[in-house]
């Protein structure tokens, strides 16, 4: 059995609320979701989560929630199936059985690979480009579920996204940097149709080094650094991308000082 929760509760998958429910719900109207790095009940980022979860599911028309609930998911699931350990906690909004209102849903997934070093190909797929809800995390999308099995499917730890256009996009869990051979740090425009990460957020809040710029296969494979952010992982080098070495080969100094600025930024 598997322990879920649900509008501040633990419940059993098995529970009558869950499965067939919810997925007819999510068959209905769009959702949004957030997935955090949970420790002993304590999720990193956790009030950014909230905002995130809070924005989306106002921009999705889903309506406003008890925002302590999202707080309170972190602690009863983590520490229910974690323990004092670490795990993933995934949180979706969704609207109410009677139609009138928002709850919320909460499961969770192991950790998996911790590698500090990452590898990544190109997805052969395209991104589509702006969504209907600009910036969120939507439950259910096609072009990153994909992506995700193409990803599964070659063994790698990212693929990256690029448009019609040639641009790159974003990857299909993180949000992508790409330092150039000048010592830039660039990002492409939200505007493209990427998820607004809660990682990049704190990145452009918190240094003023980073610069929105389109960036095309060209400026990827000449590229000294290319580096993925999330809200679980933090920030990790792609030290080969398409089975070339990207840089040295290892995490280079953006990616060290970007993973410790969002380990620093936990509390904020």
């Amino acid at each position: 059995m598997t322990a879920q929760w649900l509008d501040g509760r633990l419940v059993d998958e098995s529970d009558a609320v869950v499965g067939a429910p919810l997925e007819a719900l999510r068959s209905s109207v769009p959702t949004c979701i957030t997935t955090a790095r949970v420790t002993a009940g304590e999720a990193l980022h956790a009030h950014h989560h909230v905002r995130r979860l809070a924005r989306d599911s106002a921009a999705l028309g889903l309506g406003a929630f008890d925002e302590s609930l999202v707080i309170d998911a972190f602690k009863q699931l983590g520490e229910a199936v974690f323990g004092i350990g670490t795990g993933v906690v995934r949180i979706e909004a969704l609207p109410s059985h009677s139609g009138d209102g928002v709850q919320l849903h909460a499961t969770t997934r192991p950790l998996g690979d911790e590698s500090n070093c990452w590898a990544a190909r190109t997805a052969p797929m395209l991104h589509p480009g702006p969504q209907a809800f600009p910036g969120a995390k939507l439950g259910h999308c096609t072009v990153y579920e994909d992506a995700r099995a193409y990803k599964r499917s070659t063994g790698m730890n990212e693929v990256l996204l690029f448009n019609s256009a040639g641009r790159l996009v974003e990857g299909s869990v993180s949000n992508i940097l790409v330092v150039r051979q000048d010592g830039s740090l660039t990002t492409p425009d939200i505007a493209l149709g990427a998820v607004a990460g809660i990682a990049l957020k704190i990145i452009q809040d918190r240094t003023s080094e980073l610069f929105v710029s389109a960036i095309d296969r060209g400026d990827v494979e000449s590229a000294d650094e290319i580096i993925v952010v999330n809200a679980v992982r933090g920030a990790r080098p792609v030290v080969h991308l398409d089975d070339k070495q990207v840089g040295s080969g290892a995490a280079g100094p953006w990616a060290r000082r970007l993973d410790a600025l969002l380990l620093t930024s936990a509390g904020r």
